[in-house]
C-alpha cells in the first residue's frame, strides 16, 4: 500500500508527533539546529535519560559510553553535514517523578531531536507524558533490572536506538531505521527504506543538508512506541505552496500493512500540518486501483477532488482535506 508523495510532472508540489490512536506510533524527523557560543558549527542534541546514581548507577554508566560513541562516530563521518550532534545526559535514579522532571528539562530545549531511555516502564511512562505533548520522540529501552550484571540487553538496546537516530537516513525514513521484533530495541536490526521511498530519499537528504529547516516538510519515520519498530514512512512533498497546500504520501513495510499504522500516522500528520501557520489544504495522491491507499485517505477525512493520468501507474486520484 502506498500513496504517491509527488505531483504529476506538469506540477510542482522533523519535533515529532505522537498520535492518540490505539496502535501507538510515533514519527521521527530531523529538526533544525542552534549554534553554541564560541562554536561555528550549528548543533542538534540527543537526550539520554538513565540512572547515574543509586541502585541503577551501573546501568547508566554501562549505556552512556555506547551512546557517546555513536554520537562521536556520527559526527566523525559528517552524517548531518555541517551540523554537529551533542549528547545531553540526565540522571533519573530509576525514579518516575525524577524521570518526568528530567524530561521536562529536555522538552524546553528546542534543539533536542529525540531522547533515548528511560530504562523502566514506570520511568518511561513518566517521561513520555512530558515529551509526547512537546513533540519529542522517546525511544525507551527495556531494562532487565539494576541488579543484572553486565546489562548486555540494555547496552544493545541503547546502541540500536542511537544507531537509528544518529543517521540522516534513519531520521527521514531510511538507512538505519529500527525494525526490531517483540524484543524491542535490544533485538532491532537495520531496515531499508519503505516501498516507493528509496528513490526519493537521496534527493531529500541532499536538500536537507542544504536546508535543514525544511525537515518537517519531508520524510517522517513511523515507529511503534511500544518497541521502537519502524513500520513505514509518511512524507510531505515539500514546504506549503503559495495557496497554503501541502502534499502527503505514505508507505508501510509489507509485513505491517493492514494494521492501521498508515491511517494513524497520516491522521496525526494532517493534524500537525493544519496547526502550522498558513496551511489550508492537505492533499494525497492514490492510484485508482490502490484500494488500501484510497481507504487511508478517506479514513482521515479526505475527499476526491480530481484525477490525472500517470505514465507509470495509470489514473491517479487527487484527495484533499481543508482546514476547518
Amino acid at each position: 500500500m502506498y500513496s504517491l508523495p509527488r505531483w504529476p510532472s506538469t506540477s510542482r508540489i522533523s519535533g515529532s508527533i505522537r498520535s492518540r490512536a490505539a496502535q501507538g506510533v510515533a514519527l521521527l524527523l530531523l529538526l533544525t539546529s542552534c549554534t553554541l557560543p564560541g562554536n561555528a558549527a550549528p548543533v542538534v542534541k540527543i537526550g539520554l535519560i538513565a540512572p547515574f546514581e543509586g541502585s541503577g548507577r551501573s546501568l547508566g554508566y554501562a549505556v552512556l559510553p555506547v551512546v557517546k560513541a555513536a554520537v562521536a562516530e556520527a559526527n566523525a563521518r559528517g552524517e548531518l553535514g555541517p551540523y554537529r550532534i551533542a549528547l545531553v545526559a540526565f540522571n533519573d535514579n530509576l525514579d518516575a517523578r525524577t524521570a518526568g522532571e528530567q524530561a521536562q528539562a529536555l522538552a524546553v530545549d528546542g534543539d533536542v531531536l529525540a531522547v533515548i531511555g528511560p530504562f523502566t516502564t514506570e520511568t518511561a511512562v513518566a517521561a513520555a507524558a512530558v515529551l509526547e505533548p512537546a513533540g519529542i520522540p522517546l525511544l525507551p529501552v527495556t531494562s532487565a533490572g539494576p541488579g543484572v550484571e553486565g546489562h548486555a540487553a540494555e547496552i544493545a538496546g541503547a546502541k540500536a536506538a542511537a544507531g537509528a537516530l544518529l543517521t540522516l537516513g534513519g531520521l527521514i525514513g531510511g538507512g538505519a531505521a529500527l525494525a526490531g521484533g517483540a524484543g524491542g530495541p535490544a533485538g532491532a536490526t537495520p531496515a531499508g527504506p519503505p516501498p516507493y521511498m528509496a528513490e526519493s530519499l537521496p534527493v531529500v537528504q541532499d536538500r536537507l543538508r542544504k536546508n535543514p529547516a525544511e525537515a518537517h516538510w519531508w520524510n517522517w519515520l513511523v515507529v511503534r512506541r511500544d518497541n521502537s519498530e519502524a513500520v513505514g514512512s509518511v512524507a510531505f512533498g515539500g514546504v506549503p505552496d503559495t495557496a497554503g497546500a501541502v502534499l502527503i504520501g505514505y508507505a508501510m513495510y509489507p509485513a505491517r500493512e493492514g494494521s492501521g499504522y498508515a491511517t494513524e500516522a497520516v491522521r496525526a500528520m494532517v493534524d500537525w500540518a493544519f496547526a502550522q501557520p498558513g496551511v489550508r489544504i492537505v492533499r494525497a495522491l492514490a492510484p485508482v486501483w490502490n484500494t488500501p491507499a484510497v481507504h487511508v485517505a478517506e479514513k482521515v477525512g479526505m475527499r476526491p477532488v480530481g484525477s490525472y493520468e500517470d505514465d507509470e501507474v495509470g489514473e491517479v486520484l487527487i484527495y484533499e482535506t481543508v482546514r476547518a
